[in-house]
């Protein structure tokens, strides 16, 4: 875990916390008690809040520790600053900043309302989050990013359905999925540090 940033680190102990406490043994029947059941629920629940909130916290730190070198030293050369700038300079806001400094702070305080409007971790929102700090979508596995969302609308389901209408997968195939999530966000995780 050296490699990876703190809040990587913190989501996978949070994460093996989750796994370890709240989501049951897989059975050879596949069948569960109601209480087994409602653990499956919250785990994902829960583990969607910690994803979605590792993304966001990772990405606005890495926005705003590009704006706080830039006003310290205005030759500082950011590749986070420019993708930003790419995505968010048409709005009113920015197009009205009248010097460069007011430009950038405006640019990501765009960003900042991005994020603070997200909600979820599926493929757009990975996307919206990811590539206007400088994560190119070539960058980020095609499957991933499928596994990804089908994990949110997992999340999706469990949140705004009833439990009688739910069909929830075995705590083994959530193990799974989990997993080779945490695998690409490694990497992931990895890119954005390198944005540092």
């Amino acid at each position: 875990m050296r490699g990876n940033t703190r809040q990587y680190n913190e989501l996978k102990r949070r994460i093996d916390y989750l796994l370890n406490n709240h989501l049951p043994t897989s059975t050879p029947s596949g069948q569960y008690t109601k209480k087994q059941m409602d653990e499956i629920r919250s785990f994902l629940l829960l583990s969607h809040a910690e994803f979605e909130y590792y993304f966001e916290e990772v990405s606005e730190q890495i926005a705003r520790r590009a704006l706080r070198k830039w006003v310290a030293n205005h030759n500082y050369k950011s590749k986070v600053l420019l993708y930003l700038a790419t995505f968010t300079e048409s709005t009113e806001k920015i197009k009205q900043a009248s010097t460069s400094e007011d430009k950038i702070k405006a640019i990501v305080g765009q960003y900042l309302i991005t994020l603070k409007k997200n909600n979820g971790i599926k493929e757009e929102n990975i996307l919206k989050i990811l590539c206007p700090i400088g994560i190119e979508q070539t960058q980020i596995d095609n499957f991933w990013l499928s596994t990804i969302t089908s994990y949110g609308s997992s999340r999706g389901m469990v949140a705004h359905t009833s439990a009688r209408t739910q069909t929830l997968k075995d705590p083994k195939d959530i193990i799974s999925d989990v997993n080779y999530l945490m695998t690409e966000i490694s990497k992931i995780d990895i890119l954005l540090k390198s944005l540092s």
